[in-house]
């Protein structure tokens, strides 16, 4: 789930030095690293992508112990394209 959230150019630079293992993302490509250069040549205000840990989860109950669903494929498998390297 994409989440955006916004800045004053002034407080995220001090947030960005201060804390350079959280990767702040440009919005767009979702691969663009906000850093202290491209902030200051930036607008005073501006959106980013947030990394807010989102999870779902859903229940649903069945009439017998026993359904016809294929084995859920290895974790490694569901999250190919939906999980960033560089994160």
């Amino acid at each position: 789930m994409q989440q955006i959230g916004c800045y004053a150019k002034s407080e995220m630079i001090g947030h960005v030095e201060t804390h350079p293992d959280v990767p702040f993302l440009a919005t767009g490509d979702g691969k663009t690293k906000l850093t202290s250069e491209n902030i200051l040549a930036g607008p005073d205000f501006a959106a980013y992508e947030r990394s807010d840990d989102w999870c779902a989860t859903a229940y649903f109950y069945l009439n017998s112990p026993v359904d016809d669903l294929p084995a859920i494929e290895p974790y490694e498998k569901r999250m190919v394209g939906i999980v960033s390297e560089s994160r």
